[in-house]
């Protein structure tokens, strides 16, 4: 496992462990404590292919069974280091889970060392960043639904917060995941009760602070009060951050933030606001994990590894919808053209931002996914 993390990452892990419980002794499987960080180091566990371990890792979230990992571009060094731990290990195939620089990765092992070994991604991250800009490849990735639900449950307690010091303080700023994406910050209250008084910031839009600013004192004319979502990296550009091993910017220890930048301004507009910021509170969590979110993660597992044992190498294991398709799919997607995979929102997505646009209606179409893998899951833990 590689990079940030989901709420439903484990459950991967749990599908591909399903698998190999049902295979028997043909696989031995083995994690490397902080990703490939550990492969380097020749550190590795054999992971226990028990009912009970896959039946608690199918709902624990976070990394912490494994570790995760960030680092920078391999070089040739560490590639052989790599090489020199699969023969020890007698490695076939190695899966990585993860993001963006995750794929990247895994791309780059597997050019490196071509049809010496199999290797094979999971795309995993709350950001819903990595993928094609049509949305039809990837529909969405795997934590995503989670993070928005997590976000629609804390909302609740948000809206007490606003309304109760409204006379005082009339914004309330909420900072969501996003590397300058507003996957998350625009999916935040839609189709939801409290939709009508927030107003959420698209970091693809063109509107500047003055034209959000006249959104939300439309919003305090109807409503004395106003709830913000904004990006962590919408105002990139004023940011002072810092970077992390892999050479990603890490809004989380920046000096600054883009919930401060705007709260900053609206206080110099005269009005009072303050800002909360939840970090990693959005990726690691239980109780608001959507079922059919863990499903599609255990289902995406169980046919990656159903995949390798059929042979199959070099490719990303994802969800798809493609135009006109009624219902969404699994499938696998060969990895080696897909240099530059990141997306961010297309503009049809936020070019009538109203309570019935067209990523009001992508958000209503995840929800197709509701109970899609269930009776497999049901069948396999």
């Amino acid at each position: 496992m590689s990079g940030g993390t989901t709420p439903v990452i484990n459950s991967t892990l749990a599908g591909v462990l399903s698998f190999l419980f049902r295979e028997g002794p043909k696989y031995k499987l083995y994690s490397a404590p902080n990703g490939i960080d550990g492969v380097i180091k020749g550190q590795f566990n054999e992971i226990n292919k028990n009912k009970e371990f896959i039946n608690n890792a199918y709902k624990e979230p976070g990394s912490a069974i494994t570790g995760t990992s960030r680092i920078g571009l391999l070089n040739e060094e560490s590639l052989n280091l790599i090489d020199r731990e699969f023969k020890r290990m007698q490695f076939d195939f190695l899966i990585n889970v993860g993001g963006n620089g995750t794929l990247q990765q895994s791309r780059h092992l597997s050019k490196y060392f071509g049809e010496k070994y199999l290797i094979a991604n999971c795309p995993k991250t709350v950001d819903n960043d990595l993928g094609d800009s049509a949305m039809e490849d990837v529909f969405f990735t795997p934590g995503f639904p989670s993070c928005i639900n997590w976000w629609n449950k804390m909302l609740d307690f948000f809206n007490i917060e606003n309304k109760g010091a409204a006379s005082h303080d009339k914004i309330l700023v909420l900072q969501t995941f996003g590397r300058e994406t507003g996957f998350i910050s625009g999916a935040v209250g839609k189709n939801t009760i409290h939709e009508d008084y927030i107003v959420n910031m698209i970091p693809e839009s063109s509107l500047t602070k003055e034209d959000y600013l006249e959104q939300i004192l439309s919003k305090i004319k109807i409503f004395e009060r106003c709830i913000v979502i904004i990006s962590e990296g919408h105002f990139s550009k004023e940011l002072q951050y810092n970077f992390d091993p892999a050479g990603q910017v890490q809004f989380s220890s920046g000096k600054t933030t883009s919930a401060q930048i705007f709260v900053d301004y609206l206080l110099k507009k005269g009005i009072n606001s303050r800002c909360v910021i939840p970090g990693t509170m959005q990726r690691v969590f239980e109780k608001e994990v959507l079922d059919f979110d863990r499903e599609l993660a255990f289902t995406q597992g169980y046919e990656c590894m159903n995949q390798i044992n059929k042979g199959k190498r070099n490719f990303l294991m994802t969800i798809s919808k493609k135009i006109g398709d009624e219902l969404p799919i699994l499938s696998n997607i060969d990895f080696k053209n897909k240099e530059k995979y990141s997306r961010k929102m297309s503009y049809r997505f936020f070019e009538d931002f109203g309570s019935e646009n067209k990523y009001s209606e992508y958000l209503k179409q995840i929800n197709l996914t509701k109970d899609l893998f269930k009776d497999f899951v049901n069948s396999k833990l």
